[in-house]
């Protein structure tokens, strides 16, 4: 795995990344405001560096055993290596955890077990992976909101699009975030009925979560036309556009058969 995600993986997404969490972070301290966060797939930690910047006291990241302490853009931060494919479970509940644009790099298998790890975790959960179809490095778990959001209801959640009807047209903010990012609260936590009572509804049709950003919807428009581009040049680039993809998907297959052995 280390292959996909090095220093270089990390550091194209810090600048962007940092900017976004410190909006949404921002806005969501303005409801709860938690002294202690959990982040699976920290990355180089800059949501949980925004949320002390916020007063968040107790920081703690997992991520990958390729990551380390010393990539952390925090020194606050306590840095945990792990194999996120794998339920993590602590003795202790934090008042929020996260996960942002990680769920889609695990194992498709693993669904169910990483939401059983945020729900143990924290009674709210701020949660968003790649939606079906959007594209990026190593992505082999794409899905629709609403499989998610089906799994974390399951589990007691409510869902609040809290986020998309305040970011969507900003600018600044990195697009994956705002097609991506829910809030979950679990109805026995008094957020819950404090988000009710200020006038917020919980998503109930979860078929409005599969809303695509214009900005998505463009970017694979031109995947699109790039493909038909190569179909119209020649049958040889045809050719080789499909030897192309075959070889990524055997490449996939095998890697998942020798998990397996």
């Amino acid at each position: 795995m280390k292959q996909y995600y090095d220093q270089a993986f990390y550091d194209s997404q810090k600048t962007g990344s940092l900017l976004s969490a410190e909006q949404y972070l921002g806005y969501l301290w303005g409801f709860h405001t938690p002294r202690s966060v959990v982040d699976l797939g920290c990355g180089a930690g800059t949501w949980l560096k925004a949320a002390a910047d916020l007063g968040a006291e107790k920081l703690v990241g997992y991520d990958g055993v390729w990551n380390s302490q010393q990539n952390m853009v925090d020194a606050r931060i306590r840095f945990n290596p792990v194999d996120l494919n794998q339920t993590i479970r602590t003795a202790e509940k934090f008042d929020l955890a996260m996960s942002l644009e990680v769920a889609e790099h695990l194992e498709p298998a693993v669904s169910e077990n990483f939401v059983d790890s945020l729900a143990a975790l924290s009674d709210v959960v701020l949660f968003g992976a790649a939606y079906l179809g959007q594209g990026g490095t190593h992505h082999i778990n794409e899905r629709l909101h609403s499989d998610w959001g089906t799994m974390f209801q399951q589990r007691g959640y409510a869902i609040f699009d809290l986020f998309r009807p305040v970011f969507w047209g900003k600018a600044g903010i990195d697009t994956c975030y705002v097609q991506n990012t829910f809030l979950y609260v679990n109805q026995s936590h008094p957020l819950y009925r404090k988000l009710l009572d200020q006038g917020f509804r919980e998503l109930e049709n979860l078929a409005f979560m599969n809303c695509v950003h214009p900005e998505l919807y463009e970017v694979a428009k031109k995947r699109g036309r790039t493909l038909r581009e190569k179909m119209n040049r020649s049958p040889a680039a045809l050719l080789a556009a499909i030897g192309k993809e075959l070889r990524r998907a055997g490449r996939k297959i095998a890697k998942r058969l020798s998990r397996q052995e």
